[in-house]
């Protein structure tokens, strides 16, 4: 069967040679598979892109008013801290995670804090009476002007801890209110 295979094939290419061929229709035919078979494939279009934005939903903010009361007098300013971990509280307001400065008021004053993210936060208060921008303290280290801390703390000894002074910020907010201490 194999040297009647190669015969036919010898004898085609003959005929081919020689001008003699198969007839033009069955040649239009071969060319026509040959050229869909070689034709590169129809480009792919890409999937749209997605023009809507993810179902996310914004991450909840909350909204924190603060009243601070027990001021000795409308003398200097009263300075609000807002802690998110125990580093720098109470009196390290540079490292607060938002603070507001309020002129001091007779009765008291209030402070919103906007946007804050949900989760523990403490809260510390000094009514600064000289305007110099910290807590003013005797040699001992007691407090001469009035402080305070969110849950008002007792502490009998030593500034409010973080966690004595913590609590959980949720949506929508909450208010909360301070009561200074006074040691002098």
């Amino acid at each position: 069967m194999h040297d009647r295979l190669s015969w036919a094939v010898a004898l085609a290419g003959a005929v081919v040679l020689a001008g003699c061929g198969p007839p033009a229709a069955v040649v239009a035919d071969e060319k026509d598979r040959y050229e869909e078979a070689t034709r590169p494939a129809p480009a792919q279009t890409p999937a749209p892109a997605q023009t809507s934005a993810p179902d996310t939903k914004p991450a909840a903010t909350c909204r924190l008013k603060v009243r601070v009361e027990g001021l000795k007098d409308a003398n200097g300013m009263v300075r609000i801290a807002v802690f998110r971990a125990p580093d720098g509280f109470p009196a390290g307001h540079e490292k607060a995670a938002a603070t507001r400065v309020i002129p001091a008021a007779p009765g008291g004053v209030e402070a919103i804090f906007e946007d804050l993210p949900p989760g523990p936060a403490a809260v510390s208060a000094i009514h600064d009476r000289d305007h110099n921008g910290e807590l003013d303290t005797n040699w001992v280290g007691i407090p001469r002007e009035g402080s305070g801390a969110s849950n008002n703390p007792q502490s009998s000894f030593g500034p409010p801890s973080f966690e004595a002074s913590r609590f959980d910020l949720t949506p929508p907010g909450q208010a909360i209110t301070i009561r200074l201490r006074h040691f002098d």
